[in-house]
Protein backbone atom coordinates (compact mmCIF):
# COMPACT_ATOMS: atom_id res chain seq x y z
CA UNK A 1 0.00 0.00 0.00
CA UNK A 2 2.43 2.33 0.80
CA UNK A 3 4.13 1.50 -2.53
CA UNK A 4 1.24 2.25 -4.04
CA UNK A 5 1.55 5.91 -2.23
CA UNK A 6 4.89 6.73 -3.45
CA UNK A 7 3.92 6.01 -7.15
CA UNK A 8 0.63 8.08 -6.97
CA UNK A 9 2.55 11.06 -5.58
CA UNK A 10 5.68 10.63 -8.11
CA UNK A 11 3.06 10.43 -11.15
CA UNK A 12 1.54 13.35 -9.27
CA UNK A 13 4.55 15.04 -9.32
CA UNK A 14 4.95 14.54 -13.08
CA UNK A 15 1.45 16.15 -13.67
CA UNK A 16 2.44 18.77 -11.90
CA UNK A 17 5.49 19.31 -13.67
CA UNK A 18 4.13 19.08 -17.29
CA UNK A 19 1.47 21.35 -16.21
CA UNK A 20 3.49 23.87 -15.44
CA UNK A 21 5.43 23.80 -18.31
CA UNK A 22 2.60 23.88 -20.40
CA UNK A 23 0.97 27.36 -18.44
CA UNK A 24 4.88 28.57 -19.13
CA UNK A 25 4.34 27.98 -23.34
CA UNK A 26 0.53 28.89 -22.97
CA UNK A 27 1.95 32.44 -21.32
CA UNK A 28 4.67 32.73 -23.80
CA UNK A 29 2.19 32.06 -26.97
CA UNK A 30 0.11 34.84 -25.32
CA UNK A 31 2.69 37.35 -25.07
CA UNK A 32 3.48 36.58 -28.45
CA UNK A 33 -0.10 37.37 -29.52
CA UNK A 34 -0.28 40.47 -27.80
CA UNK A 35 3.35 41.55 -29.34
CA UNK A 36 1.73 40.69 -32.61
CA UNK A 37 -1.14 42.19 -32.34
CA UNK A 38 1.43 46.30 -30.95
CA UNK A 39 3.12 45.59 -34.15
CA UNK A 40 -0.24 45.22 -36.34
CA UNK A 41 -1.75 48.65 -34.86
CA UNK A 42 1.41 50.04 -35.36
CA UNK A 43 1.47 49.19 -39.13
CA UNK A 44 -1.91 50.37 -39.45
CA UNK A 45 -1.39 53.79 -37.45
CA UNK A 46 1.72 54.47 -40.14
CA UNK A 47 -0.51 53.33 -43.33
CA UNK A 48 -3.32 55.72 -42.08
CA UNK A 49 -0.94 58.82 -41.93
CA UNK A 50 0.70 57.86 -45.17
CA UNK A 51 -2.56 57.43 -46.71
CA UNK A 52 -3.08 60.75 -45.18
CA UNK A 53 -0.39 62.41 -46.73
CA UNK A 54 -0.86 60.57 -50.36
CA UNK A 55 -4.28 61.95 -50.41
CA UNK A 56 -3.21 65.25 -48.92
CA UNK A 57 -0.67 65.26 -52.15
CA UNK A 58 -2.77 64.49 -54.82
CA UNK A 59 -5.26 67.42 -53.29
CA UNK A 60 -2.15 69.75 -53.47
CA UNK A 61 -1.49 68.47 -56.77
CA UNK A 62 -5.00 68.87 -57.93
CA UNK A 63 -5.21 72.22 -57.23
CA UNK A 64 -2.08 73.28 -58.82
CA UNK A 65 -2.83 71.87 -61.24
CA UNK A 66 -6.19 73.90 -61.51
CA UNK A 67 -4.47 76.77 -60.22
CA UNK A 68 -1.70 76.49 -63.24
CA UNK A 69 -4.79 76.49 -66.38
CA UNK A 70 -6.16 79.42 -64.36
CA UNK A 71 -3.29 81.34 -64.60
CA UNK A 72 -2.19 80.21 -68.21
CA UNK A 73 -5.48 81.71 -69.14
CA UNK A 74 -4.91 84.76 -66.96
CA UNK A 75 -1.53 84.74 -68.62
CA UNK A 76 -2.64 84.81 -72.17
CA UNK A 77 -5.90 87.50 -71.53
CA UNK A 78 -3.03 89.98 -69.95
CA UNK A 79 0.04 89.31 -70.00
CA UNK A 80 2.13 92.15 -68.27
CA UNK A 81 -1.80 92.81 -65.26
CA UNK A 82 -4.32 91.76 -63.99
CA UNK A 83 -4.79 88.08 -62.36
CA UNK A 84 -1.88 86.52 -64.37
CA UNK A 85 1.00 88.96 -64.91
CA UNK A 86 3.23 87.07 -66.35
CA UNK A 87 4.17 85.29 -63.18
CA UNK A 88 1.03 83.61 -62.10
CA UNK A 89 2.53 80.26 -63.21
CA UNK A 90 5.68 80.64 -61.34
CA UNK A 91 4.10 81.70 -58.25
CA UNK A 92 1.88 78.27 -58.16
CA UNK A 93 4.78 76.40 -58.76
CA UNK A 94 6.74 77.49 -55.78
CA UNK A 95 3.50 77.46 -53.59
CA UNK A 96 3.02 74.07 -53.87
CA UNK A 97 6.69 73.45 -54.02
CA UNK A 98 6.51 74.75 -50.31
CA UNK A 99 3.37 73.32 -49.46
CA UNK A 100 4.60 69.38 -50.32
CA UNK A 101 7.85 70.67 -48.94
CA UNK A 102 6.37 71.05 -45.20
CA UNK A 103 3.89 68.45 -45.94
CA UNK A 104 6.95 65.76 -45.75
CA UNK A 105 8.59 67.35 -43.02
CA UNK A 106 5.79 67.23 -41.15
Amino acid sequence: MAYMNVMTRNKLKIVIAEAYKLKKKEGKVDLTIQNLNSKILRAKTKLEVVSAVEEKARSIVRRAEFKGKVVMEGDRKEPYGGYGGGYGGMLVAVKVATEVNLMVAA
